[in-house]
């Protein structure tokens, strides 16, 4: 559950696979940013590709974004859909940041959930409570 009322922005970003959109959700208080994003993949691709590796692109694009150093990763699941969750450290503007991420694969959509906050504010039972809150209706 946000923590808030969320901004919400879309865009097109360019992968391997063409250009996809990318749909956002953040709320942003003090220190801490809770953010869903979801982008859905041509059937086609998915009929090709292999979950796992739809899911380490998710990460390694978070982590390319923040320029994060990877601390945690392993395998979990959403009602039986493939999942993946990292935990990550970071340098935002000279300030020690965490992260940690959970990201899906729903049909031929991937869910990314991520808190990103000041290392030394945000806890580990506060990323928690965001990242469990998540499900997907059917």
């Amino acid at each position: 559950m946000m923590p808030g009322t969320p901004e919400e922005s879309s865009q097109n970003v360019d992968t391997d696979a063409g250009g996809m959109g990318l749909n956002t959700y953040q709320v942003a208080l003090s220190n801490v940013a809770y953010t869903v994003m979801y982008s859905d993949f041509p059937q086609d691709m998915i009929d090709l590709v292999d979950a796992a590796e739809l899911l380490k692109g998710g990460q390694e694009g978070a982590l390319g974004s923040l320029d994060g150093t990877l601390i945690s990763e392993r395998e979990i699941d959403l009602n039986g859909h493939p999942g993946r969750e990292i935990v990550a450290e970071s340098q935002i503007e000279g300030i020690d940041a965490v992260l940690k991420g959970r990201f899906y694969l729903v049909n031929n959509r991937l869910y990314q959930t991520l808190v990103i906050g000041q290392k030394d504010r945000v806890t580990d039972e506060d990323m928690n409570r965001f990242l469990d809150s998540f499900s997907v209706l059917p």
